[in-house]
């Protein structure tokens, strides 16, 4: 199956690919980071990427969950995403 790289929706010094990422807007990964400093992060720039590209973001922590949620990023968990990929595949074949 290929594979495309997808740069980040934000682009953050010391965490960021010159190369690859985007300047987005950025204010989902402000919200999402909240005042929690270079722990969050991550997760900041995966929320605004799933956010600026439209993209469902599969995911157990709780944090993430909530905070993108508010940001209206369409998030699922592991479970209810094995479901969805089997459904679509039933309704494929």
């Amino acid at each position: 199956m290929p594979r495309d790289q997808i740069g980040a929706g934000v682009f953050v010094v010391g965490f960021g690919h010159v190369d690859i990422d985007r300047l987005g807007p950025g204010d989902a990964y402000e919200q999402v980071r909240g005042e929690a400093g270079l722990r969050e992060v991550p997760d900041a720039i995966i929320a605004e990427t799933a956010r600026n590209d439209d993209l469902l973001l599969v995911t157990h922590d709780r944090r993430l969950w909530k905070r993108a949620t508010d940001v209206n990023v369409a998030v699922l968990n592991f479970p209810a995403f094995a479901r969805l990929v089997d459904a679509l595949s039933r309704a494929a074949s």
